[in-house]
């Protein structure tokens, strides 16, 4: 009998057992395989969904925990599942996915609840700016001139400490036009609905403005000379030049101030000094003098104290003479040199920028 036929047989017939039999356990593979990969994936979306809660209850500010990276976690090991529970964890894995949908469009709407709230301030801040200039323009008294004492907001004065000297630099900032600095004209005092400075130099604080009533009672710019300095210490004539500034007398405190810094350029105290000199024809809509004495202050103390502040007014005087380019450009190294300066300054010259159409 010839058994070779019947061994061939036999041998595909096992041939073909084995190879269903791979293929089972290829599909039996895969299956599980799926459903690791659905499980790696439901646990990531269960994260994502707890952090944003978290977010949510604490504030859309607020930094959620350090999660542990699954790459970082032990594999577990994946038991078979079945086709039945592979379908639920899809219906789960959607309906996941749409809660992690609705949080995250709850964290949209509280942020442009908070940007409104901001937009919403600004434009308070500059309402309450606008009546303030309004009241300095009304408290002038009736007989006057546009170029007289009008309430300023003055700074208290700083310690020395708060003040260094360096050496001039080069001037950048553009310089002001000849014929008007030659001239020391000045032009129209400016509408009611000007920005007036902030004072932002560092720990001082701001002159209360005076109502209509009370403007009578404040004594009136003298056109006598003013008086000289008193006897005492650099300390005690710069507080003398200064409280004759917070009594809005600003012609004896332009003297005063020429007077402290003829006698103490050097000190500690000349770079505040030249600052409220600057501050005595800014006051007066004397914005050419102004911005001479503010471009000069800031030169010869470029990292000083009152180096920002006088950036800033020399941009603010500029912007009155009509010089936009080079107010900006005032603008624009103040934000460069001074990044860490305070939050009052930098919102004063935002809006200054607004103003005279800087590119921002």
């Amino acid at each position: 009998m010839n058994i070779r036929p019947l061994m061939r047989l036999n041998l595909s017939s096992a041939l073909a057992i084995l190879g269903f039999a791979a293929v089972l356990v290829v599909a039996d593979g895969a299956r599980a395989q799926d459903a690791q990969a659905l499980s790696q994936r439901l646990e990531r979306l269960e994260r994502d969904i707890q952090t944003l809660s978290k977010m949510v209850v604490r504030g859309p500010g607020a930094v959620p925990a350090a999660e542990v990276p699954a790459a970082a976690r032990p594999a577990e090991p994946m038991p078979n599942l079945p086709q039945n529970a592979v379908a639920r964890i899809g219906v789960r894995l959607d309906t996941l996915e749409n809660e992690l949908r609705d949080v995250t469009g709850r964290i949209e709407q509280l942020t442009y609840n908070i940007d409104q709230l901001t937009a919403r301030v600004d434009r308070l801040v500059a309402d309450v700016d606008f009546r303030l200039s309004g009241l300095e323009q009304q408290s002038r008294p009736m007989g006057q001139t546009p170029g007289a004492a009008g309430p300023q907001q003055a700074n208290a004065a700083p310690g020395p400490a708060d003040v260094r000297i360096v050496g001039a630099p080069p001037r950048s900032l553009g310089q002001i036009e000849a014929d008007r600095v030659e001239s020391g004209q000045s032009p129209a005092k400016p509408a009611a609905g000007s920005s007036k400075p902030s004072g932002a130099g560092t720990a001082v604080e701001s002159a209360p403005v005076q109502p209509q009533a009370e403007a009578a009672a404040v004594p009136q710019a003298s056109t006598t000379p003013g008086p000289a300095l008193p006897d005492g210490t650099a300390e005690e004539q710069y507080q003398f030049a200064f409280g004759l500034l917070r009594k809005h007398q600003f012609d004896q405190a332009e003297t005063a101030f020429k007077e402290f810094l003829s006698k103490h350029e050097g000190g500690a105290l000349a770079s505040n000094a030249r600052y409220w000199l600057g501050e005595t024809h800014y006051a007066r809509a004397e914005y050419v003098k102004a911005a001479e004495v503010f471009l000069q202050g800031f030169e010869k103390d470029p990292k000083g104290g009152k180096a920002p502040d006088s950036l800033l007014k020399l941009a603010m005087s500029l912007g009155q003479l009509g010089q936009n380019k080079e107010g900006c450009a005032a603008i624009d190294k103040l934000f460069a040199d001074f990044p860490n300066a305070n939050s009052s300054l930098k919102r004063t010259a935002t809006r200054q920028q607004r103003q005279m159409n800087c590119k921002q």
